[in-house]
């Protein structure tokens, strides 16, 4: 099963790049993440747990109400499933039998942070690099938590939630 958890993490990464450089790397002709040796990298744990296990081990911290965090010294995303995503109890149904489940709204949201880290690093002539933990100050908080909550705002099917094999995302309404 954490196979199958990984791959939907990577359908997630997937339309998160596309709908990004729909939006905007398109626009600005940045070049695909994958022809400067970059990709979206997250880290999934199973539970809270294990989660509050790798926050010790790595001197972090994270409120209780944190599900995932993106880290820019590690050019990573952090987040766990939890029994709630798990046992989608965490799906909200709207309309045209479609569902807004918030731990994948998560994930989309810190892997806009890692877009914005590495888009705004080649937009300045300087891609990021593996193991550079060189992080620049944060300018605009309001923006780039904005642009976040904007791509995090997505919708799934909701019979294809568990492992989203063949889903047909929609974007931008509101929770």
């Amino acid at each position: 099963k954490g196979e199958l958890f990984a791959q939907r993490d990577a359908i997630i990464f997937t339309e998160l790049n596309r709908r990004f450089r729909e939006l905007f790397a398109e626009r600005y002709k940045l070049p695909e993440l994958k022809d400067k040796g970059r990709m979206l990298t997250g880290l999934v744990m199973w539970n809270r747990a294990s989660f509050d296990k790798m926050l010790a081990e790595t001197q972090q911290g994270a409120s209780p109400f944190i599900r995932a965090f993106y880290s820019p010294p590690q050019q990573k995303i952090f987040h766990y499933i939890g029994t709630a995503s798990l046992q989608s109890l965490d799906e909200i149904p709207v309309a045209g039998g479609r569902v807004q489940k918030q731990s994948d709204q998560v994930t989309f949201h810190e892997g806009t942070h890692q877009l914005q880290h590495e888009y705004s690093a080649i937009y300045r002539g300087t891609p990021l690099k593996e193991g550079d933990t060189k992080v620049d100050e944060r300018k605009a908080m309001w923006f780039e938590e904005g642009l976040a909550e904007f791509m995090g705002a997505t919708e799934s099917d909701e019979a294809k939630t568990e492992f989203l094999q063949g889903v047909k995302w929609e974007h931008n309404r509101i929770l």
